[in-house]
């Protein structure tokens, strides 16, 4: 087998110009408050596809409209399945159509992550009918005058970007 150029640099003070000579984002965590991983987003940003576990939000943030942007390997006793890290390695470094593939797919999987694209999310939940979901309840507060203030009661937010 041959040998593929792999270097484990450890800490950085400069991410941004590491991303930039990377092919790959790696992040075989099994923290399980992993929820949001910065360096996911940071990967799709600068549109390498990523190696991720099935910790937290990993998976979904890889995921975009036209399939994965990446690859989600699973665990082995605990820890991330390391024959799966090696062989999703092995694809990118082989199948250059998947590689390109998945690279391509980076755009769609990071926009959801574009500030623009949040705060618009953010505005929807905060614009919903909240009488809907069952959420205009007493809210424990009061005014000034010593009046319970509802959820209700309160003035329209609205969020622009």
């Amino acid at each position: 087998m041959r040998q593929l150029p792999v270097r484990f640099l450890g800490p950085v003070d400069d991410v941004f110009s590491v991303l930039q000579e990377a092919d790959v984002g790696l992040l075989p965590s099994f923290f399980p408050s992993e929820s949001l991983p910065n360096s996911v987003i940071e990967y799709l940003l600068w549109g390498l596809p990523a190696i991720v576990t099935e910790i937290g939000d990993a998976p979904q943030m890889i995921a975009s409209a036209e399939g994965d942007a990446g690859i989600v390997i699973g665990f082995d006793g605990g820890r991330a399945d390391v024959n799966a890290l090696a062989e999703a390695m092995y694809t990118y470094a082989t199948r250059a159509d998947i590689f390109a593939e998945h690279r391509r797919r980076t755009r769609s999987a990071a926009a959801k992550f574009r500030m623009e694209n949040m705060l618009a999310s953010y505005s929807e939940i905060l614009d919903m009918n909240l009488t809907d979901v069952g959420c205009l309840a007493d809210t424990g507060a009061t005014d000034t005058n010593g009046t319970k203030i509802k959820l209700q009661d309160l003035p329209d937010l609205r969020i622009s970007p």
